[in-house]
């Protein structure tokens, strides 16, 4: 019996010891893209939080250019570091707490996610603003507006032209393979039926680079001033992929037209 019961306490030691081995899958797997909508006045030491570390931030403005890969729960917590006068018993260093500045809540079918921190005046905390990149819908080669004017934001790219309603996203239908150099053209139409021209230029395109236009309206009687542009620009870092062969064509590519995406609502944003 005593040999029965030391054989099952070693298999029941052997299966605790495998089963705390088997490390449990994330809840979120994703790439974030974290930056400053508004730079506060007050510097901050800022860490992105996930399973297993605590990742140290360096934040833009207006940025979507540096990408995170994100393997942690749906909520994500940004937040800062404090050191407690409370010693580890292990280390017997000072504890270190993690204080949230801003949380957001990621949802399951999340790839590519942008956030920008909104500061609360006089709080150290911050609002998170959100944009879903996800290659899917925001390919490289294209072009995306985001229109919190109240107007309707009208887009001329390479001669096909598409439109984002006040509040709205729209995704440019075209989509670059190769590199090409293209006119490019941004107006704003308001319901009185003014008309204000805000770019016009001719712009490089290929098929790692997309483009995201922000636009802001802000009170001022000069259209000028009125109406804001943020241009923030992406380029896919990874190796292409080959593309497969057609069939009875060795050697030679396959190639992909490009496709419109629709419109959404852009996450935590507001009509001025």
């Amino acid at each position: 019996m005593s040999l029965l019961r030391s054989l099952g306490v070693c298999l029941i030691g052997t299966l605790i010891t495998l089963s705390a081995a088997i490390e449990k899958p994330p809840e979120r797997d994703c790439t974030l893209r974290l930056s400053w909508w508004v730079v506060p006045e007050k510097e901050y030491e800022l860490y992105l939080l996930n399973d297993k570390e605590a990742i140290p931030l360096s934040l833009a403005r207006l940025s979507i250019s540096q990408a995170i890969p994100y393997k942690g729960k749906a909520e994500v917590v940004i937040a800062q570091k404090e050191i407690s006068q409370e010693l580890d018993k292990k280390s017997g260093k000072p504890k270190e707490n993690w204080i949230p500045y801003a949380t957001y809540k990621l949802k399951a079918d999340d790839a590519d996610i942008a956030i920008f921190l909104l500061p609360e005046e006089g709080k150290d905390s911050a609002k998170a603003k959100s944009l879903d990149l996800n290659p899917t819908t925001f390919p490289y080669g294209s072009v995306m507006i985001v229109n919190y004017t109240q107007g309707r934001v009208a887009c001329n790219l390479g001669g096909g032209v598409f439109f984002a309603e006040s509040g709205e996203i729209a995704h440019s239908p075209k989509v670059f393979a190769e590199q090409t150099e293209t006119p490019f053209a941004l107006a704003v139409l308001e319901a009185n039926g003014g008309q204000h021209s805000l770019r016009s230029a001719q712009i490089l395109m290929n098929e790692k680079v997309r483009f995201l236009y922000i636009l802001l309206e802000v009170a001022a009687e000069n259209a000028s001033e009125r109406y804001q542009v943020r241009s923030l620009s992406n380029f896919n870092r990874q190796p292409a992929a080959p593309s497969p062969n057609p069939a009875g064509k060795p050697g030679q590519d396959k190639k992909t037209s490009g496709s419109a995406d629709k419109k959404m609502t852009p996450k935590d944003s507001a009509k001025k």
